[in-house]
């Protein structure tokens, strides 16, 4: 009978997991939602596939977060500074994400897009937030795609978990500009 109930806690605990990291997926795209639209006047366009960060393994290494802690545009050194004493990098290159498209239902003021066209408009193409170990940081991978041949930039945004639960914007890392 014990060994029941431990198959139950344990089974009960996963789900629970699973569904707190649903949850805080969905948390943190909206987020990312917010913080965009207050760069912008018009209505955010998102790629409706989950893309991959290609470069997950040479990204979360705690050299190329060195490389951010001087002066970098759009970077607070300071707060990746902390990063790299908190996060385990280890775990973070371990993160598989499957790609899956996204379900538009929870995400508000976005347009989804079957196709990346370009059509002069810009065009968010993001992955599937990273948690680091605690669930207190969050990694989201992006291309943005300003509508014109050539013309694009990769970044990682980060988000911090507040004591309330709701997740803030706390730094980004850019990658490339295009």
């Amino acid at each position: 009978m014990k060994l029941y109930h431990t198959l139950l806690l344990i089974l009960f605990s996963h789900f629970s997991f699973s569904q707190q990291k649903e949850n805080f997926e969905v948390d943190v795209i909206n987020t990312f939602i917010k913080h965009f639209e207050q760069f912008s006047n018009e209505e955010l366009t998102f790629y409706n596939k989950q893309i991959a960060f290609e470069k997950q393994n040479e990204f979360f290494t705690q050299s190329n977060f060195t490389n951010y802690t001087s002066p970098t545009l759009g970077v607070d050194s300071k707060k990746v500074k902390r990063l790299i004493k908190k996060v385990d990098f280890n775990y973070l290159q371990s993160i598989k994400n499957d790609l899956n498209y996204w379900n538009n239902s929870v995400f508000k003021n976005v347009i989804f897009s079957s196709e990346i066209t370009l059509n002069k408009k810009e065009l968010f193409q993001i992955s599937k937030p990273f948690f680091s170990k605690s669930n207190k940081y969050a990694f989201v991978y992006y291309v943005k795609d300003c509508g014109y041949p050539d013309c694009n930039s990769t970044s990682v945004i980060i988000f911090k978990r507040c004591s309330k639960g709701t997740w803030k914007f706390y730094t980004q890392m850019p990658i490339t500009i295009s």
